[in-house]
């Protein structure tokens, strides 16, 4: 009898933290994609900047999209030459409606920096 309580405590214990992560960070960390090609800019003309992407736990729709985040850049007529997403390097906690610390990185010009500062992006160190 005890044996079969202590089964349960673990299948539920296993099947909480699979509902808890969101499966499409994982599938989103791994995709990389270049908008434009920059083959003539330099590593040191350039600076990867990054910005949370609003994610929570449960909720992955809410997370704002590379293209979207490219968008807002591109309106301030700074150029995209590559995007990703990451992580923040933090630990979250594992709930519905926490952050999950996925954040948008995109990879500009350094001369346009002070601009997306202005928008909200911050230096990816």
């Amino acid at each position: 009898m005890m044996e079969a309580k202590s089964v349960w405590v673990i299948v539920f214990i296993i099947s909480i933290s699979v509902f808890a992560l969101d499966p499409s960070v994982f599938a989103k960390t791994k995709k990389k994609r270049t908008i434009k090609p920059a083959q003539s800019l330099t590593a040191e003309e350039t600076v990867w900047i990054k910005r949370t992407d609003g994610a929570l736990s449960c909720s992955p729709e809410k997370a704002q999209s590379l293209g979207e985040g490219a968008q807002d850049l591109e309106k301030a007529k700074i150029r995209v030459l590559e995007s990703k997403k990451i992580q923040d390097g933090k630990m979250h906690i594992q709930m519905c409606g926490a952050p999950t610390g996925t954040e948008n990185a995109y990879r500009i010009q350094r001369s346009d920096l002070p601009q997306a500062i202005a928008l909200g992006f911050q230096l990816n160190l």
